[in-house]
């Protein structure tokens, strides 16, 4: 494409040059009105070849830029209206993980509120609270019916 384009503006510049010789010739020939006709038909057949040319070069032109930038209006809303969708999309992930961040700091916080007290609890250096267990006695038949529901076996209930 860019080699043709080329070959037609030589041809116009070549018709241009020709065209101005022609003329020039065609005023310096006062002598023999023939010569002087000849040359100013031939100025004016180089001039409309140049002009033929340079509707040629403006059509390659515009047929080299419609391949480098091929004008698509629907495809260019489609994309433009994807492009909005998926900013939109975007925003909302965005927002969702904000949230779970923040909510994962706070269960973090509250994981490592509760592991302190563990490992207070685990070597013995916790103060604020009694932690001693007490075992229940299960003497009536209520607290026996308990563990039954409870899904405990039968023979573990005196260790309960």
């Amino acid at each position: 494409m860019k080699a043709s384009i080329g070959s037609v503006i030589t041809g116009i510049k070549e018709c241009n040059a020709l065209e101005e010789n022609l003329r020039l010739m065609s005023q310096n020939e006062s002598e023999d009105p023939a010569k002087a006709s000849v040359y100013a038909k031939g100025a004016e057949f180089f001039s409309k070849l140049a002009s033929e040319k340079m509707l040629e070069r403006d059509q390659l032109i515009t047929k080299k830029r419609t391949m480098i930038r091929p004008d698509n209006s629907i495809r260019s809303a489609q994309l433009l209206n994807n492009l909005k969708r998926l900013r939109k999309e975007r925003t909302e992930r965005l927002n969702d993980y904000h949230a779970l961040k923040n909510e994962l700091s706070l269960k973090k916080a509250n994981f490592d509120r509760l592991k302190g007290k563990y490992d207070a609890i685990k070597n013995g250096t916790d103060e604020t609270e009694d932690y001693t267990f007490c075992p229940v006695v299960l003497d009536n038949s209520k607290n026996k019916r308990l563990l039954i529901d409870t899904g405990i076996p039968k023979e573990f209930h005196e260790s309960c």
